[in-house]
């Protein structure tokens, strides 16, 4: 079932949602039968399995059916359970079996932690992992900046010298404004 090699990369992301909640998802957070599927088959630990779904993704022989373009809430694939203690944790019930965890936490986790690992261009010039406070208002400016900062290094340069310069300015624009839209968001009222 699983292809994941579990490293305690993720299980210390996971402890810390536990604790203090999921920055990215929940319950009703909407992803398409691509996503599921790439999380599923490439992503999935050995030490869960999934109970209490309300989708069937597979068939009965183990061959995913859900369409890559369906979309669907975190909620209808159910609970990821504890079948055998997760490597690494300090939490009492990642240690106990049948402990039931909503599968939106562990997707976060798995998932942001694969994504620090290989960030994009854009990731990288906004530092989109880097939030100290956790404001949520970095997140959305970093990830929407990188995005952007993305779309234009996808922009074919077709060899003219002139279009790289473009597209490198823009970048560098659209970097110096995440900056300032970041301390915009993080600035303190004076007094």
């Amino acid at each position: 079932m699983s292809k994941a090699k579990n490293t305690p990369d993720w299980v210390a992301r996971f402890e810390r949602l536990l604790r203090a909640g999921c920055e990215k998802y929940d319950y009703f957070t909407e992803i398409t039968g691509a996503q599921w599927r790439d999380f599923y088959q490439n992503h999935w630990p050995d030490e869960f399995y999934i109970d209490h779904f309300r989708i069937e993704f597979e068939d009965e022989v183990g061959n995913y059916i859900l369409s890559d373009d369906a979309r669907h809430t975190f909620d209808v694939f159910g609970y990821a359970v504890v079948q055998q203690p997760v490597r690494g944790s300090t939490l009492p019930g990642l240690k106990e079996t049948g402990t039931m965890f909503p599968i939106h936490i562990l997707y976060e986790a798995i998932m942001l932690s694969n994504k620090e690992k290989a960030m994009s261009k854009g990731e990288y010039r906004v530092g989109v992992s880097f939030n100290p406070s956790g404001d949520l208002w970095v997140d959305e400016i970093k990830v929407s900046a990188a995005e952007l900062i993305d779309l234009i290094e996808d922009i074919p340069d077709l060899e003219m010298t002139e279009r790289k310069r473009l597209k490198a300015l823009a970048q560098t624009e659209v970097e110096s404004a995440a900056m300032w839209a970041v301390k915009a968001a993080t600035k303190k009222p004076e007094g």
